[in-house]
């Protein structure tokens, strides 16, 4: 067996393997005694034929797939002993000399293969002298403030009274139409009102200072909300749906008020703060509860303002390290599967910026020797799954069942280590290159992240 590479153009090379019968010949003969011993031909016993006859039937394409199987693995051998960087895949060369394929005339076969050569890439853009806008974000104390509050709202709770009637309690009415039309019962129903601000003043008169167990007169349906419509009052009021059309009513009732409800305010107690930000944290007071948010939420911000530093490194990186590709080869192994496929121009520059963008992503990770962990593929595979559905974030039961089809796919896999490898280079090139840090606050912050993704979305389209 001979192997030689011939560089034909700049980035192109030819690599001609070469098998001699005594490269194939003993492995074409076993696969032709195997042929034998299984075929089961008609006038002979199983495994009874002549080889001769084996031979004549399927030799030729024996000698061809044992021949070219061995070109293919010595092809591949080389590459790897040579630690050729590689464009694509190697492909069929155009210079290949035609081959005669004859099992009773074994010789020597030479196959050539044209394989496209990564350009050598000097890595710019992470030196010290390489400046970069990092943000630091500040957050302001008033949204911790913001969120304690919402967090205690969120764990209010109702709890029935026999207190008189305040504004804010909610009531459990049951009521009766007063006087029905003609000939029609009076409808009854139940229902469940708050006196907040979504009710009129004249409702409320005829409830604040009442008790559970008191009656009412004179309520007017269609003067309970201060928004009101047909249809709230319908559903809210007279417990009535849509397919309850035929059913009409007088305005007036009267009825009685079967359950008075207060609102409960949680308290900003240890019991709180453990139930809502876990006993791990050991968060006492209002004073702790903030500091913990601020800090936590500093440092989700300044994960997003890493985020965007490394967004800028990497195309910065791309465009600073843009190599020369071979065109020509590159076309004919965009075709090689299908040669009537035609690559248009849009299509051809599309796939050169990807592989461009690839080899110079692969650069980056081998400068930097970054090392990922289970976690970081994790957390690579969330970050894709949640920028495909919005809607996951936060829904633990369905993430964990798309995340589990994402790990049983190589593919989505391979683009996650990628992904992660790609990241945690950044990182490390945080520390190589000048950061030249602006203050921001949080609101501006939030501005630029809308107008990135504003920006990306129109790339897209």
């Amino acid at each position: 067996m001979n192997i030689e590479l011939k560089e034909t153009k700049p980035q192109e090379a030819t690599i001609n393997v070469t098998i001699t019968p005594e490269d194939y010949l003993s492995e074409v003969n076993a696969e032709l005694q195997k042929q034998r011993r299984e075929a089961d031909l008609r006038g002979f016993r199983k495994g009874k034929a002549p080889l001769s006859l084996i031979k004549r039937m399927v030799g030729d394409q024996v000698l061809f797939r044992t021949v070219y199987d061995k070109a293919l693995k010595a092809l591949e051998t080389y590459i790897e002993d040579k630690e050729l960087k590689l464009i694509g895949q190697a492909i069929p060369s155009e210079q290949q000399a035609p081959l005669d394929w004859d099992i009773n005339r074994p010789g020597e076969y030479t196959f050539s293969f044209d394989i496209g050569l990564a350009p050598e890439i000097e890595l710019k853009g992470f030196d010290p002298e390489d400046t970069y806008d990092y943000y630091d974000v500040m957050v302001p104390e008033e949204e911790a403030e913001r969120i304690i509050k919402e967090a205690l709202e969120d764990f209010d709770e109702l709890e029935e009274t026999e207190d008189p009637i305040e504004e804010g309690m909610e009531l459990l009415l049951e009521i009766e139409e007063t006087q029905p039309e003609e000939g029609k019962d009076a409808h009854q129903s139940a229902c469940e009102i708050v006196l907040n601000d979504n009710v009129t003043d004249q409702f409320k008169s005829l409830f604040l200072g009442k008790k559970v167990g008191d009656s009412f007169e004179n309520m007017n349906i269609h003067e309970v909300f201060v928004e009101s419509d047909e249809k709230l009052v319908r559903e809210e009021i007279l417990a009535l749906d849509e397919e309850d059309e035929d059913i009409s009513t007088t305005d007036v009732f009267h009825g009685d008020i079967k359950r008075v409800e207060k609102l409960v305010h949680a308290e900003a107690n240890a019991e709180f703060f453990n139930e809502w930000l876990g006993e791990e944290h050991n968060i006492t007071t209002m004073e702790e509860a903030k500091a913990f948010l601020l800090k936590d939420m500093k440092e989700q911000r300044q994960k997003t303002a890493d985020d965007l530093l490394y967004r800028e490194m990497l195309e910065q990186a791309h465009l600073l390290n843009a190599p020369t590709l071979p065109n020509e080869f590159l076309i004919r192994w965009f075709q090689a599967d299908d040669n009537e496929k035609l690559v248009t121009e849009a299509e051809f520059e599309k796939a050169k910026e990807i592989i461009s963008k690839s080899l110079i992503d692969v650069k980056i990770i081998e400068k930097f020797k970054a090392e990922v962990t289970n976690e970081d593929i994790h957390n690579a595979l969330l970050t894709t799954l949640y920028a495909r559905y919005p809607f996951l974030r936060g829904n633990d039961q369905y993430t964990g069942i798309f995340l589990q089809q994402m790990l049983e796919d190589e593919k989505e896999v391979d683009v996650a280590f990628k992904n992660a490898m790609i990241k945690k280079s950044l990182s490390l090139a945080k520390d190589h290159v000048r950061l030249n840090t602006i203050t921001i606050d949080q609101d501006a912050f939030f501005e630029k992240i809308v107008a990135i993704n504003k920006f990306d979305l129109q790339e897209e389209e």
